[in-house]
């Protein structure tokens, strides 16, 4: 199955260690010993690391130093926000703070409630 997000490109055709996490994420686990090396999809375009917010240009191949996260990358355009800490999935979650990551067009609807959902 080709990397999701990417169905009709035959660069990403024959990744099975990526996958996106909804519109905006690349997560790519390590999965082998020592791995450093990590292609992006092209697509046009642009991603950021994660953790350093580094801008890497989409369509290449790049050295990770993965001994610290989980390499992940947001693709440019994305608006992720980014909840405050709660204790308990029974708390309500304040937005603490919104990641704008620029380079493509984007839209945004956040929806939030303050209804309490007993399970």
């Amino acid at each position: 199955m080709p990397l999701y997000g990417f169905p009709s490109d035959p660069e990403v055709a024959d990744i099975r260690d990526e996958y996106m996490f909804g519109p905006a994420f690349l997560v790519a686990p390590v999965v082998k010993q020592a791995r450093l090396a990590q292609g992006l999809p092209a697509r046009g375009c642009d991603w950021y690391d994660y953790w350093t917010n580094k801008r890497i240009k989409g369509g290449q191949t790049i050295t990770l130093r993965t001994h610290r996260h989980l390499p992940l990358f947001v693709r440019a355009g994305s608006i992720v926000p980014l909840g405050s800490p709660v204790k308990s999935t029974q708390e309500l979650q304040a937005i603490a703070s919104v990641r704008v990551y620029p380079g493509a067009d984007a839209d945004f609807s956040l929806f939030q409630t303050t209804v309490h959902l007993l399970i």
